[in-house]
């Protein structure tokens, strides 16, 4: 990997599922069955637009929804971070969700980074994961990005430029 990997950039490197099946990539806007894509401009719950690539999350429109991607696997530079903002959408005051990152070393088994519970507060939350303190440098590692929710149309969550960042 380079100083940076994008997840964006890398949509459909993943494999996207909702509870029940495969969801082709890339998605689209207002599936019922789970939702993701790209936007490149959007307003976070607080008010403020961001002008970056983020990729937007619906999980599956059923009680207890959701929607997950697992990554192809990348090597991880030394000094690697894992690093974004998740938080919910302008409006949707009844958003309310779980965001889990995993991580499977190749040959591993799949085990949580990060699990964040959060709801439509005027705050998103910020991710940053040193990888190396983890002992992943240098090593394959597939991740996953699981969101979970009431499943109702409210719950869109921005995941903004997640990426893989080196910091020297």
């Amino acid at each position: 990997v380079a100083p940076s990997y994008s997840f964006v950039e890398n949509l459909c490197s993943a494999t996207w599922h909702n509870a029940n099946e495969a969801l082709f990539c890339p998605g689209k806007e207002d599936d019922e069955d789970g939702s993701f894509y790209v936007v490149n401009s959007y307003q976070v719950e607080g008010g403020k637009v961001e002008n970056q690539p983020a990729i937007l999350l619906a999980p599956q429109q059923v009680p207890d929804g959701e929607i997950f991607a697992r990554f192809s696997p990348v090597k991880i530079p030394g000094g690697a971070h894992l690093e974004t903002k998740v938080g919910c959408i302008y409006g949707m005051e009844f958003c309310k969700y779980q965001f889990v990152i995993t991580q499977t070393v190749a040959g591993g088994v799949e085990t949580i980074l990060e699990e964040y519970s959060d709801y439509y507060d005027g705050f998103g939350v910020e991710i940053d994961i040193n990888l190396g303190d983890l002992g992943l440098d240098d090593k394959v590692v597939a991740f996953g990005f699981y969101l979970k929710a009431d499943g109702g149309p409210e719950d869109l969550v921005f995941l903004e430029n997640p990426r893989l960042q080196v910091h020297e």
